[in-house]
């Protein structure tokens, strides 16, 4: 859950300008499944949009 916090900071401040939220989100869906997929997309998204 920690990795969560640290792509969805990487988002947020855009340090990788070509990637954008939506990849990110590709990628935990792929990697991902379940409720733990389900729980670390709501951690992503609620650092998100801090």
């Amino acid at each position: 859950m920690q990795n969560m916090v640290i792509l969805a900071t990487m988002a947020k401040m855009k340090l990788i300008p070509e990637v954008k939220k939506e990849h990110y989100l590709e990628a935990i869906n792929d990697l991902l499944s379940g409720k733990i997929l389900e729980n670390n997309i709501t951690l992503f998204e609620r650092v998100y949009n801090m």
